[in-house]
């Protein structure tokens, strides 16, 4: 049952015009005004408890290391061969090891998380 109003409907299509206007580029003002509008409640509501207990998270635990990412994207495009270099192997064990701790961090930070373990 969609539980919105025709007034919050009209409300969001208001702000996304606004917004649209402010775009640089012909692409980003179509790529605005393309929304589909409001998600469903149960799905807003359950975006907006992930984003508190992630918020939670930080400012308990403090931030979510992930350093390295971006140095190891040559090594993940497809095609790429794979390094042989002892130095960059162990960056990479090291940064898939930063990753399963900042997963581990987020699934045991609330119940909201489980959808991370898909």
């Amino acid at each position: 049952m969609n539980t919105r109003s025709i007034h919050s409907e009209l409300e969001f299509d208001t702000i996304l015009r606004l917004v649209a206007a402010h775009a640089r580029t012909r692409v980003g003002r179509s790529f605005i005004e393309s929304s589909v509008g409001l998600a469903a409640p149960t799905v807003a509501r359950r975006a907006a408890d992930l984003t508190e207990a992630v918020g939670r998270l930080i400012e308990d635990d403090g931030t979510l290391v992930l350093s390295g990412v971006d140095d190891a994207e040559p090594w993940l495009e497809p095609g790429t061969p794979m390094s042989t270099d002892p130095a960059e192997l162990l960056h990479l064990v090291r940064l898939a090891r930063r990753i399963a701790a900042v997963r581990e961090r987020l699934l045991n930070a609330s119940p909201v998380t489980e959808v991370l373990s898909d």
